[in-house]
């Protein structure tokens, strides 16, 4: 159990303001068909699930978005008025949202204190995240992931059991006021009901004590190989077919006090609706829309999941309905929404639109990837864009590039979507397309070379000439020969300063090839195998997973080379010491951590100051722009005014913490994946750990104080 604050981390991103060298700009314009997009940097949505919650605790329901995608929390705040829906993308309250969520959350005040709590999978059950925030003091979690909810099944006390494929529902199913939960069975078809006894044992709702009062809910079964349900069912009480996968939600549909149940399948596009023709205390469905809500024009998404909240502030709870699949999310059709025109007992759905806050998003599908460029020649930095693909069905994606011109000036960019698929690229067939730009045949205009899932370069030359919007065309498929195995991510640039640009190429293994151009300015040459295969010595794959690696290199206000790798695990790290040690370690000097997945990133000057502002994509859809407040330095610097110092911060063997306070401390050690590799309990005001064992690289140093983090410092693994 732990506590996890907003104003916790709010303190731990100021105290390291002093090294924070960008920040995020969610200010700049975009527009699209003579719209202007509301949300265009909150990051596009894949498999999003709604939940309500009070973020800033004024007693208005905000909305949060939890994508099975990336397992990631986007907050929006509500701004909206009667019969008026209005959310604004607040990503500073993402912060507060414990990082162990997984596969789904929902929202369920089950302590009745008016604040919503969290409900997630954990090891394949439960968990539970109690709400103990306050308007004074921020989004405050209790967490209890290292106990998941168990419940009472007659032989046995035992963990609810949750496929990570499924979402159960939270729900009031015998109107007792205590919170009870519906669930398929691990091993079986049909539907357990686990009552809360919290208000049978305490007289009220505040606890999460389970009972399995009913091993076959409603007395229908569900069909392993299709998504048919059949009623008036025996009860088996599990032992048969494994459950494949299901979304649940109960509610009240037909207004007779009690729960009747929305059902999505794995496989399907359909919702159905279950009636419950018994009550409150003996549910007995008896009749079924197998197109749901057929009167409103049916739910048509594969694995379709049910959210019953109210967005337009008429105090009337609407539905939305969501895919679950992460396998096959529809490029901005993801959400479907539902206003109830009804009651919250007796629901009558109208169909509004299926891509609920996408439409205000710049998403492009699975996956982003976006690059600075002037494609039009007009001396300001566009965008072009690369995706993993839009999904075309039976597990077939079509990337294409998208290109978004810069209608703004050199200082102030305003962005507008003027073509999704540019050059027509999606008639390739090419998948997790990625462009760079360069002048390669030395004829003073920018060529392209195209990285792709199955690793390979494609080479399109710009015939335009010099200071002309580009014309290009494809030249070399499969360009050099070279292939890196998975994923290239390809990026133009003189590595060696010998005034050629060679190639610098990340790939699915975590790694960073570097291609020497062998040739000339005019004619350039590369081996089919990379000069260097570990460049740098960059390795950013954990040993559970890939690493895809996206690399850029540009140069520092000092003009020295300096490294962007954007990663799968959703940092941004940067590198130096890359001058005249090429063969040699680079040198971490930042990790930019990000609210997503597989980054991407690319720098350019976009508002005229620093020179390596930076666009980063992510793996749903969506992209953002960081805004460089202060060029980094060469060392770390150490935060001022605070109680612990740390020496030195380029450590090889013994690292030193100082402090001039006394108190009960802890020291976490945790590395650029978010890892904790080492915690040291009682530290004393004057304390050596020796570090020689651990890889170089960047690591924070947390310290705290009981359940509160206190100070954060970064440290160089030399």
């Amino acid at each position: 159990m732990r506590f996890f604050s907003f104003f916790a981390l709010t303190l731990l991103a100021f105290s390291l303001d002093a090294q924070n060298t960008f920040e995020r700009f969610d200010s700049t314009i975009v527009f699209e068909s003579s719209d202007t997009l509301k949300l265009p940097f909150a990051g596009g949505l894949n498999a999003p699930e709604f939940s309500e919650f009070d973020l800033n605790y004024d007693g208005t329901m905000d909305l949060i978005i939890f994508d099975r995608e990336d397992n990631k929390i986007r907050t929006f705040i509500n701004k909206g008025s009667l019969n008026k829906t209005d959310y604004v993308h607040e990503p500073i309250y993402e912060k507060a949202f414990p990082d162990t969520l997984k596969f789904f959350v929902l929202t369920y005040d089950f302590d009745d204190d008016g604040k919503m709590d969290i409900f997630s999978y954990y090891d394949s059950g439960i968990a539970t995240y109690k709400n103990q925030g306050s308007a004074s003091n921020g989004i405050v979690f209790q967490e209890f992931t290292d106990s998941v909810i168990i419940s009472d099944y007659g032989t046995q006390f035992k963990r609810i059991g949750i496929l990570g494929t499924d979402i159960p529902a939270f729900s009031d199913v015998d109107n007792d006021g205590d919170m009870d939960i519906l669930t398929f069975e691990l091993q079986g078809l049909q539907m357990e009901y686990h009552q809360n006894m919290s208000v049978e044992t305490y007289g009220n709702a505040d606890s999460l004590i389970f009972s399995l009062a009913d091993p076959c809910w409603g007395k229908f079964e569900e069909n392993f190989n299709t998504n048919a349900v059949t009623l008036n069912t025996f009860c088996k009480g599990g032992g048969g077919l494994r459950h494949s996968g299901s979304s649940v939600l109960a509610l009240d549909l037909d207004g007779d006090s009690d729960k009747d149940m929305l059902l999505g399948d794995l496989t399907f596009k359909n919702v159905t609706g279950l009636i419950n023709g018994g009550d409150s205390l003996s549910s007995l469905i008896d009749s079924q829309d197998t197109k749901f809500p057929v009167y409103a024009g049916q739910i048509n998404i594969l694995f379709p999941a049910n959210y019953y909240m109210d967005i337009n502030n008429d105090g009337i709870k609407d539905l939305i309905a969501a895919t679950n699949s992460t396998n096959s999310s529809p490029n901005k059709s993801s959400a479907w929404l539902y206003l109830n025109s009804g009651a919250n007992d007796s629901a009558n759905f109208n169909f509004i639109q299926n891509d609920f806050l996408q439409e205000e998003m710049i998403d492009l599908g699975s996956g982003a990837r976006p690059v600075f460029f002037d494609f039009n020649a007009d001396g300001k930095l566009d965008i072009i864009a690369g995706n993993d693909g839009y999904y075309q069905g039976n597990g077939i994606y079509n990337s294409r590039l998208a290109v978004l011109e810069n209608k703004g000036s050199t200082t102030d960019p305003v962005f507008e979507i003027v073509d999704q698929d540019y050059l027509n690229l999606s008639s390739l067939g090419l998948r997790s397309i990625h462009p760079t730009f360069g002048d390669l045949d030395d004829d003073g205009d920018q060529d392209m070379i195209i990285g792709e899932l199955e690793g390979f370069l494609h080479y399109f030359e710009n015939s335009a000439g010099p200071n002309n919007p580009v014309q290009f065309s494809l030249t070399t498929a499969n360009f050099m020969s070279i292939d890196i195995g998975r994923s290239s991510t390809p990026f133009l640039y003189d590595v060696n300063g010998d005034d050629k640009l060679d190639l610098v190429v990340g790939e699915e293994s975590g790694n960073v090839n570097y291609f020497e151009n062998l040739g000339t300015k005019q004619a350039p040459m590369f081996s089919a195998s990379p000069t260097d295969n570990t460049f740098g010595d960059i390795e950013v794959m954990p040993e559970c997973c890939t690493g895809y690696t996206v690399p850029h290199m540009t140069k520092n206000s000092q003009n020295k080379p300096m490294l962007f790798v954007g990663t799968e695990q959703g940092n941004i790290i940067v590198y130096d010491n890359i001058e005249n040690n090429l063969s040699g370690t680079f040198t971490i000097i930042d990790t930019i951590p990000t609210n997503g997945e597989f980054i991407s990133v690319s720098a350019g000057n976009l508002f005229n100051n620093l020179g390596n502002d930076i666009v980063y994509g992510q793996s749903t859809g969506g992209f953002a722009i960081l805004k460089q407040k202060s060029d980094y330095n060469l060392s770390v610097q150490e935060p001022i005014h605070k109680p612990f110092s740390v020496y030195p911060t380029l450590v090889k063997n013994n690292l030193h913490i100082n402090t001039s306070i006394h108190g009960n401390f802890s020291l976490k050690m945790i590395d650029i994946s978010g890892r904790v590799i080492w915690t040291k309990n009682n530290i004393d005001m004057e304390s050596v750990f020796n570090i020689s064992d651990h890889k170089s690289g960047m690591y924070m140093l947390e310290i705290w104080e009981e359940q509160n983090i206190i100070q954060s410092l970064k440290i160089i693994k030399i």
